[in-house]
């Protein structure tokens, strides 16, 4: 999928500089030859930008800067990508080269749909078509606006992405995409499912798989084919229509089955479990139910030890790199003494009476050096400490994620085994009303029991974090705290409108704003909490006060809670000031640097 967007990318700079004239333009498109392999097109635009450089041609840079950004999104590579994009942004800026800046632009919000960042990429695309003649180049314009589709669809807005959806649906068939046409089928069709407009959504998908059975390369897109089936069976589903919802979810199953995917498989038998409920098959139910925690142990033992797997490659990638620094740094020593020393020998022969001088030189240049050397190796030393706190805090927050996927999936799931077996025993034993009665009881009480496990998951998990952002995410989490009557939370917000930051900030605000909550309820004793956070001047100030018992502010008494937020509030360069004293409650001060790029 990359190597074809990556060709597209490629295709679209070519494609604006074809009409100019000049050598470098046609290097350029000499260089992203598809003769040529990964590796030799990295290395021809690499040897042209040097010349580029070098001769300070200013057309040709941003050429490069764009076709080698393109590359490394390419080979995934993303820091090196966006280096290279906002330089050519930079430059393409300067030179007013608008067509060249809507290029960057689409693939900076490419880059952001990866990212699953889809504010900044919606914010990227409108900059892409801002920058375009849409009159000149209407094929571009086209695809833009399919991306501002998909974009749209992402975030759930399937007004916006229908509207274009509509408009815009025709394109990629008069070009001969299949694939893209039928792409924008399917996420149309779904755009009128979740619009309850189920008549419009059924003629799109009659559509697609008139299409899809002329297609000659089905094999591709089994994937697009299993969510038409499961758009389909959720029309039905809603309807009422429960019997002809088995149909679709056994052909999704087929697929699934065929490519293996465990995620694709428990969410279908999930459905089936709720359809056979449904229709009070209830030991079908029951048997569905138990195929779809099966097939999520198996994804998650999968996607558990991908995580480790790329962990410890990134660990063992970083020791090797240091001790191959410090290897480096101590032969380079050694290499300037051994000429040192021979330079002093041959001072000593030659010039007898300046020897003291030299001496002297030389032993000053060996001790700033070895000097020089130990803060290399120190700061090489704190460099890796404050990578191991980081990569602490990373698998604290993976084992968080863990557990809350395992109690919302494995508990959750067992928890509704147990409801379908009640309602097995409810239906064959209907004659014995007490025992019925008891049954019911015992069925509300496990709800409740299910009720607070979602809870527990929830706090675990930055999902919602991710999905509305830090305020929602904090007003949440305050309301639950508060409506357990363990302790009461007033949470207050400047601006009112707080504005989303990047995902890795407000996780990480987040959890602090936790360890601080679960601090108090263990050893504050307090009965009220007031958190003010204020987004000002570039900043973000967190102020959390309880009227608990106080503590003595000291180093000495912090446990791993205190060490736990001292390293998330160094991770993101911000400062912490306590005050408390015993019998009078602590208050805690957080400030917290945000640069205009952390803004979502």
């Amino acid at each position: 999928m990359k190597k074809a967007l990556t060709s597209i990318v490629l295709c679209l700079f070519t494609l604006t500089i074809s009409a100019q004239n000049g050598s470098w333009n046609a290097r350029f498109i000499s260089a992203v030859s598809p003769a040529y392999t990964d590796s030799q097109q990295k290395d021809t635009l690499n040897k042209l930008l040097r010349i580029a450089e070098t001769e300070d041609i200013k057309e040709a840079k941003p050429l490069y800067y764009n076709a080698l950004a393109a590359y490394y999104y390419q080979v995934e590579k993303p820091e090196s990508m966006i280096t290279y994009l906002y330089k050519a942004i930079e430059l393409n800026r300067k030179q007013d080269n608008k067509t060249l800046l809507s290029t960057n632009y689409n693939l900076l919000s490419i880059y952001h749909q990866e990212q699953q960042n889809y504010d900044k990429a919606l914010e990227a695309i409108q900059q892409a078509i801002f920058y375009l003649d849409t009159l000149k180049q209407s094929i571009l314009h086209k695809i833009y606006l399919s991306n501002l589709a998909a974009i749209h669809f992402m975030k759930e807005d399937y007004i916006s992405a229908k509207d274009i959806y509509e408009k815009n649906i025709d394109f990629y068939l008069a070009v001969q995409d299949t694939v893209s046409y039928l792409s924008d089928l399917y996420n149309l069709a779904f755009s009128y499912y979740k619009l309850k407009d189920f008549e419009k959504s059924k003629n799109t998908i009659e559509k697609f798989l008139k299409t899809y059975y002329l297609f000659s390369e089905k094999s591709e897109i089994q994937d697009l084919l299993a969510n038409i089936y499961g758009t389909l069976e959720k029309i039905s589903f809603d309807q009422g229509m429960y019997t002809s919802a088995l149909l679709y979810q056994n052909r999704k199953l087929e697929i699934a089955r065929t490519l293996n995917n465990y995620a694709m498989l428990s969410e279908v038998y999930e459905r089936r479990s709720e359809t056979h409920e449904r229709l009070g098959q209830y030991e079908e139910a029951l048997r569905s139910s138990k195929l779809a925690a099966q097939y999520k142990d198996s994804l998650l033992n999968e996607t558990r030890l991908k995580a480790l797997a790329e962990m410890e490659s990134k660990y063992e990638s970083k020791i090797k790199t240091l001790e191959l620094q410090d290897a480096k740094n101590k032969i380079s020593i050694e290499q300037r003494k051994k000429k040192q020393y021979l330079a002093l020998s041959l001072l000593i022969a030659t010039v007898l009476i300046g020897s003291s001088i030299v001496v002297y030189q030389k032993i000053k240049l060996n001790k700033k050096e070895l000097m020089l050397y130990d803060e290399k190796i120190n700061k090489l030393i704190k460099d890796h400490e404050l990578e191991t706190a980081n990569a602490l805090l990373r698998g604290q927050d993976m084992e968080r994620e863990h557990i809350a996927t395992e109690l919302h999936d494995r508990l959750g799931s067992m928890m509704g085994n147990i409801k379908l077996h009640l309602q097995v025993l409810a239906k064959k034993l209907s004659f014995d009303e007490h025992l019925k009665s008891e049954l019911q009881s015992t069925a509300e009480l496990i709800k409740e029991a299910a009720d607070e496990i979602r809870r527990i998951s929830h706090n675990l998990s930055t999902g919602i974090v991710h999905r509305y952002g830090l305020k929602a995410a904090v007003e949440e989490f305050s309301n639950q705290i508060s409506k357990s009557g363990m302790i009461q939370i007033e949470v207050e917000f400047t601006p009112v409108d707080f504005p989303r930051l990047d995902r890795d900030l407000e996780t990480q605000i987040y959890r602090i704003i936790q360890e601080f909550t679960s601090n108090t309820l263990k050893h504050a004793r307090a009965s009220v909490v007031h958190l003010f956070i204020a987004y000002l001047n570039d900043e973000i100030q967190i102020l959390f006060e309880d009227n608990g018992r106080g503590f003595e502010v000291n180093k000495k008494s912090r446990g791993i809670g205190i060490f736990n937020i001292e390293n998330r509030i160094s991770k993101i360069n911000g400062s912490m000031e306590i005050d408390s004293k015993p019998g009078r409650g602590t208050a805690i001060s957080i400030t917290i640097p945000v640069k205009k790029k952390s803004l979502a």
